[in-house]
């Protein structure tokens, strides 16, 4: 799998236009070199930015729900990967 869309449970208004859904591709050995073994929540939405069409300001004023979402995306892309 290339991308994976995630639709939010909370859409809300960024930058003038309501989003609805983020589209997180995969990452790549760039993205995650300085991640651990055991990435937490923190080190996986860190580099969420190099993988969305968002900035880290958005992830920062996303509901926490969907925050969590966005990370199991990621994280799942890193499961499947071993």
């Amino acid at each position: 799998m290339k991308e994976q869309i995630y639709v939010l449970k909370h859409p809300f208004t960024w930058d003038n236009s309501e989003v609805k859904e983020v589209k997180v591709t995969r990452p790549k050995g760039k993205h995650i070199k300085k991640l651990g073994a055991s990435a937490k929540l923190e080190d996986l939405m860190g580099i969420a930015h190099h993988i969305s069409d968002f900035t880290d300001r958005f992830y920062d004023e996303m509901d926490a729900e969907d925050y969590i979402g966005v990370s199991e995306v990621i994280s799942n892309f890193l499961d499947s990967g071993r």
